[in-house]
């Protein structure tokens, strides 16, 4: 088995759940009825909870998994559901996670667009854009031949065997000397 780096091993702690068993977890609240009934879920209810949660230690995976436990928008009638609802300082903590990130799921939920992870990617895509575009056009302008093969069932079209892609990369940088 591959030896994970420290970077992962560091990553892999930051979302790993410190107290599976709920030996140090303290309620932040008092609310046992009315609106809110966070102290009156059982402890082996909680502790189900957060092993779903944290059954996996990836960032990705455990905000899905928090945004079907989120109800961003409130009913304005009472129904019958699953779910207790529960204040957010006892959501917060129970979970071990901080404001931001709640607000960060919460946002991706009332948008419609679901939770999304902004962090790394491919910051270039945009930038060689209008490149892209110009060579797509570029390439549109030559002109193809048929396939030999089966004319009748295929679509494509086909360079000349003669053209090879230093020579395409030539004409497309130089075109005043085609």
């Amino acid at each position: 088995m591959k030896k994970k780096s420290k970077r992962e091993q560091e990553y892999e702690n930051r979302y790993r759940d410190n107290d599976p068993h709920l030996m140090q977890f303290e309620p932040p609240c008092q609310h046992k009825e009315g609106r809110f009934r966070c102290c009156s879920i059982p402890i082996n209810a909680l502790c189900k909870a957060k092993r779903t949660l944290f059954a996996n230690p990836n960032k990705k995976q455990q905000d899905m998994r928090l945004s079907f436990l989120l109800d961003v928008n409130s009913p304005k009638r009472q129904i019958r559901r699953k779910k207790i609802p529960v204040c957010a300082r006892f959501f917060r903590k129970l979970f071990s996670i901080g404001q931001i990130r709640v607000n960060t799921i919460s946002k991706g939920i009332a948008s419609g667009k679901g939770v999304i992870d902004k962090r790394g990617g491919d910051h270039k895509v945009g930038k060689f854009e209008a490149r892209r575009k110009e060579v797509v056009k570029f390439i549109s302008k030559l002109k193809g031949t048929e396939s030999h093969y089966n004319r009748s069932k295929s679509q494509r079209l086909y360079l000349s065997s003669d053209l090879s892609v230093n020579k395409l990369f030539k004409m497309y940088s130089y075109p005043e000397k085609e």
